[in-house]
């Protein structure tokens, strides 16, 4: 019964999303709550208030996510009129920077084992903002699924990526270190900067 909640909470947040192209400390930004399946408000003064590990690129990185927000997501999709997670999550770090140059789908970003394109594998103990979080899931009958997100606020359970059926939003969800939505997290990586 609560999976259909969710579906449903996501599908009707979904058509109030509209995409940020001016952002201010004043701005209220839609958050998905699944913890409590609700849509909470909230300002890119309560990010930064939880996010107590940040620098600049980070401080940039943020306020390019809300920029972004509203985005829909597309399967592949490579650019701001349709973006895909592990794209998200790429070009994201990369405005103005060259900090992940190289793009990897879910699948290869399991797999890192040592420093690789800039992304460091770490343990979720030492996650900060910023760090990617790499979900997924296979079994002899399905092949590889993932999803990959950013982390934004460790103690508070919340992240940015694009996702499904709500696009590039900032979510909040309890559980986070053990699952996603039936994917179980299979890697932290730490974006070198």
């Amino acid at each position: 019964m609560n999976k259909v909640y969710i579906l449903l909470l996501c599908f009707i947040g979904s058509l109030f999303l509209m995409k940020c192209t001016d952002v201010d400390a004043n701005s209220d930004i839609m958050i998905i709550d699944t913890t409590s399946v609700k849509v909470i408000n909230v300002t890119p003064v309560d990010i930064y208030n939880w996010v107590v590990d940040y620098d600049d690129v980070w401080n940039e990185v943020v306020n390019n996510s809300w920029m972004h927000v509203g985005t829909p997501y597309e399967w592949g999709g490579d650019d701001w009129t349709g973006i895909d997670c592990s794209h998200f999550t790429q070009l994201i770090w990369n405005e103005g920077r060259d900090i992940y140059p190289v793009y990897m789908q879910t699948e290869q970003l399991k797999s890192i084992t040592k420093i690789k394109h800039g992304l460091k594998p770490i343990n979720l103990k030492d996650a900060t903002a910023g760090d990617l979080l790499v979900y997924g899931k296979e079994s002899f009958f399905q092949k590889w699924r993932g999803h990959v997100v950013m982390l934004v606020a460790k103690k508070e359970g919340i992240v940015v990526g694009s996702h499904g059926s709500i696009g590039v939003q900032f979510i909040k969800f309890a559980g986070y270190p053990e699952a996603y939505q039936g994917y179980t997290l299979k890697k932290v990586l730490r974006v070198m900067r």
